[in-house]
This record gives C-alpha cells, structure tokens and sequence, in this order.
C-alpha cells in the first residue's frame, strides 16, 4: 500500500513538471567547439533521462559480468555446505537410533563437505563414540577444544570416555577444566562431585556439592542428602582405617544433616559400643529408631548387653519399641525377644499386629519363619510349622537394599550401588514383584510347575489351556520412585 501511495505520488510530480515544461518550452543553446545546438528545456531534460537510464544498465551490465565468478563460487559453497548441513542430520539421527556404521558413513560425508568447521568435527566425534573407535573419537574431541564454543562440549565428551576407560584421574582433570570455564553449570559441578567422591576425595566433593547449593544448581534438601551420604561415606572409610573416633565425628555429622540415615546411626552406635560406651550407644539407637526404625538397629540393640535374662530382654526390647510403636519392625522386635522368653502369646500378638489376622499370613518371609518357630517352640507341631514355612514361599519378600537405578539387591548399604555404581541409589524396601502366566500343558497339575502358586481353569473347566500366574521378584524399572520410603 506504501509503495502504490508512493508511485502515485511520483506520477503527479512527473505529470506536473511536464505541463509546467509544456507551457514553459524555454530555449537551449550549446555552442561547444563550432558546434551550437539549439533545443527546448523538456527536450533537454528527457535527453538527460535517458542518457542516466542507459549509463545506470551499461554499469549493471559491468557489474554483473564482474561479479559472476564470485557468485558461482558462493552458490556452490551454499550447496555443498546444504549437503554437509543434510549430512550431519542424517549423522546424528543415525546414532540416536543406534546405527553406528550409517552414522560414521554420513559424518565422513559431512566432514568432506564441510571441511574443518565445528559441527563437522562434532557429528565426527559422536559418531566415532558410538562405533567404539574411541581413539578417533578423542581426537576429534581435542580438536574442539581450540574452539571457545565447543570446548564445553568436547571436554564432556572427553570425561566421558576417561571414565569408560578407567581413568578417573584424566576424567577428574577434565571435569577441572570444565568448571572453570562454566563454574554455574549443573552437569559439571554433579559430574565433579561424582568424581570427587568415588576417588575418594570427600573435601573436594564437598566443595563441589557447597558450589551446587549456592548456585541454586540442588535444592537444601538435596545438597543435605547428598552430604549426608557423603559424610558417612567417609565415617565407613574412617572406620575401616582403624581411626574410630573421627569415624564417629564423621557419623555425627551425617545425622545432622540427615537424621534418619539408618548407616549412620548404626555405625555410630556400634563404635560406641565398641569403645566400651554402652549407654551412648543406646541413646543413639533409641533416637534413631524413633525416625527409622530397622532389623540392624534391633540387633545392635540387643547386643548392647551380653548373656542378658531374656524376661530382662523383652523389657529393654519394650523400651526401644516404646520409641516407635506400632511399627512393623517394632512388633517384629517384641515378637522375636517374647519367644526367647517363651511368652508365646505376647509373640503371637505382635505378630497379629504385625500382619497376622485371621489365619492369614504375614506380610513377610520373616513373620511366617517366626510363626514356624513359636508353632514349634509351643506345641512342638512340625506341620503347623511347615504349613507357615510354605506359606513363607508366597509371602512378601523380606525388606533389603535394593538399588533404585538397576533394581539389584545388596547385602549392606553402600554409597555406591555394587552392581551399576550409581551414587545414594540404595534404599530399604522389598523387592518389587510381578506375576507372570505361565501356559500348562494338557493334563500338568499346576503343582508340577515350579514356583506355581494360584491357577486358573480354562472355559470347559479342564486343564488344556490352563494358566498359572507365577510371583517373581521385580526389578524396580530405572527413574521410577520407590513404593517405601528410603532409609539410607
């Protein structure tokens, strides 16, 4: 609409300056070397015109000419880096799906089309890694370094294969580089504090984690976890060491930041009794049991006094349960200290309590291992013992430490998974089950099946396509929260 208003106006000008030139024709004289040329004003001027008119295409002409080598030069470089561009797509959607040797074949080609540009030299690097060529994929990585907007991004790529190769030192090195190029970047002070503290370097890892915390990168109640976890990391190695008292200081610590880490009052607990400090170490069980009541805390408990009446032995077992009543673990305690006392009732009470009703089994292994052992212990009825031992079979998996990340089981608690090594991934819990439906063949009794429990008949009530659903232990699937709550 600008530009029709704008020709518009133009147009009135050219037609007013022509009536004005139609009505004012004027004379022109040139006498120029002998020569004298006489014409109107508006002659003149539209002489003028097109003389400009012609000079403005002469010149566009000469310049075009001029110019073309650059511009076919320029219009080849923009295909080819197209292509290069196109090349490096089909690199990196390549090794997200997994296709290594396609994803090498279109970063050779990118790295052809692009020469020595960045985005060649990272879709090179990426590919290489995920062919397993980790000496090419290295150098690739080195070479981004020179770049100050890839050098992030390549010392990543280096930690990441210094660790696949075992060379923590070379991975905690790059890691140093990287936070002092971006020392507010979440990735990197997470990465340096994993290094730190599996290496065995806790001041550094706590430095790392107290730079998460003041910038914002963890929450406080994340920081106090992951400090937390860390102390005792460090209580544990102080202990193996032989140097119990800062061991203690170290355990102390954890429970400050996080009271119900049940290794660290554990720990601490068993070095007070060690050194001879019985009723600290009672305390510290008792305030631990308050918050996270667990079976090694009841037997640290029990081993604060040795040949111990076992009349004397509920009472004290009552005073640790007082702490905590009504928890699982606090009538599992009270049962298992009334049976050595041959208090069979009281036993079988807390055993209600702790599931048992109506005849059904408790919650887990361990309530139908002691309903076995008071049915045996009272009435010396071995097959009311056996039937609560096969009902153990079915029952819910007995607590233990099972990591959150790969879903394996550990015997004690560790900083470390044992199985994929991930940092703080322990938890107290059972472990996940799942049925599965195994098919029967026609005429198999479903006892025949190992570990078959409930079975279902087919439509004519027979037994030709008969299932059984199986219980088995389940992997706890990797991002997925825990049912329980966690305790260490």
């Amino acid at each position: 609409m600008r530009g029709l208003i704008l020709f518009g106006l133009l147009a009135v000008v050219a037609i007013a300056a022509s009536v004005w030139l139609a009505e004012n024709p004027g004379l022109l004289i040139v006498d120029w070397l002998g020569w004298q040329l006489r014409t109107s004003v508006g002659i003149a001027v539209l002489a003028l015109l097109v003389l400009l008119a012609v000079s403005i295409l002469v010149y566009k002409v000469w310049h075009a000419i001029m110019i073309a080598p650059k511009e076919l030069s320029r219009g080849a470089k923009l295909r080819r880096e197209h292509r290069g561009y196109e090349a490096v797509t089909r690199s990196f959607a390549a090794v997200a799906s997994g296709d290594a040797e396609e994803a090498d074949r279109w970063a050779r080609k990118a790295g052809e089309l692009l020469g020595d540009q960045p985005l060649a030299r990272m879709v090179l690097a990426e590919a290489a890694e995920a062919g397993d060529d980790r000496v090419r994929a290295a150098r690739h990585y080195k070479a981004l370094l020179e770049a100050p907007e890839t050098r992030l991004y390549a010392l990543r790529g280096l930690t990441r294969l210094a660790l696949e190769a075992g060379d923590q030192e070379a991975a905690q090195g790059f890691m140093r580089q990287a936070y002092e190029l971006k020392p507010d970047t979440p990735w990197v002070l997470d990465r340096l504090f994993e290094l730190s503290e599996s290496s065995g370097d806790f001041t550094a890892a706590e430095k790392a984690l107290k730079e998460a915390r003041r910038r914002r990168a963890l929450t406080r109640e994340e920081a106090a976890r992951k400090q937390a976890v860390l102390r005792q990391a460090r209580a544990q190695a102080l202990a193996e060491a032989g140097r119990e008292a800062d061991a203690r200081k170290a355990a102390s610590s954890a429970l400050g930041d996080q009271p119900d880490l049940v290794p660290a009052i554990a720990l601490k607990a068993r070095l007070e009794r060690d050194a001879g400090d019985t009723r600290r170490a009672a305390s510290t069980l008792e305030k631990g049991w308050s918050k996270a009541p667990h079976p090694q805390l009841a037997a640290l408990y029990r081993s604060l006094k040795q040949n111990e009446e076992p009349l004397a032995l509920v009472k004290r077992m009552g005073k640790l349960a007082a702490k905590n009543p009504g928890h699982l673990e606090s009538e599992f305690a009270l049962a298992q200290a009334n049976l050595e006392a041959k208090l069979f009732g009281e036993a079988r009470r807390h055993l209600a309590a702790s599931g048992l009703a109506g005849g059904e089994a408790p919650p887990t292994h361990r309530g139908c291992r002691l309903m076995a052992e008071i049915e045996e212990a009272e009435h010396a009825d071995r097959a009311a013992a056996a039937e609560w031992l096969r009902k153990a079979e079915g029952a819910e998996p007995d607590p233990t430490w099972v990591c959150d990340s790969c879903g394996a089981q550990a015997e004690e608690w560790s900083a470390h998974c044992p199985n994929c090594n991930a940092f703080d991934s322990l938890a107290w819990r059972s472990p996940r089950r799942f049925a599965r439906t195994l098919p029967v063949v026609a005429g198999a009794a479903p006892a025949d099946l190992p570990g078959a429990g409930t079975s279902r008949a087919g439509p004519d009530g027979g037994g030709e396509g008969q299932a059984v659903e199986v219980v088995e232990p389940e992997l706890v699937p990797e991002g997925e929260a825990p049912r329980d709550r966690r305790q260490g």
